[in-house]
């Protein structure tokens, strides 16, 4: 729909996902995570030492290996993350991952997914790996 404002000039209603295009991308916020399962510590079995990462640039936070602090995850923990990405695309990339200290180990994967446009709305996300299942609660424009 098209209308003039007060002073004449043309604006469009567009919907959210066209506006986060010309706005310079997609708006993801992640609010919480639910741990299902732990067990990316394998055979050393405990608690997940986890983090949430963006492979994609244009993170509100600043940058660097975390993109939230590690959060000490048991099965059925939940905890509340609060945290926000800008991304220039339409979508955006978040990883769990299981920190693995001074072992000498890479960090283990434990899923992750794309995400689009939820409209505003909170919706959820199950992600697993290396042995841990995850709940992601997330909104996106």
């Amino acid at each position: 729909m098209s209308d003039f404002n007060l002073d004449n000039s043309l604006f469009t209603d567009i919907p959210s996902e066209q506006a986060a295009i010309v706005e310079g991308g997609l708006t993801l916020a992640v609010h919480s995570i639910q741990c299902l399962k732990a067990g990316a510590d394998g055979f050393f079995g405990g608690k997940d030492d986890t983090y949430i990462t963006s492979a994609d640039s244009g993170f509100i936070e600043a940058p660097g290996a975390t993109a939230t602090g590690v959060m000490s995850m048991d099965s059925g923990n939940s905890r509340t993350v609060n945290r926000t990405w800008r991304n220039f695309k339409s979508s955006l990339r978040i990883d769990l991952f299981d920190l693995d200290g001074n072992f000498g180990n890479s960090d283990d994967h434990m899923g992750g997914f794309t995400a689009n446009s939820t409209g505003g709305q909170i919706f959820s996300k199950r992600v697993s790996g290396s042995g841990s299942r995850y709940r992601i609660f997330y909104s996106a424009v």
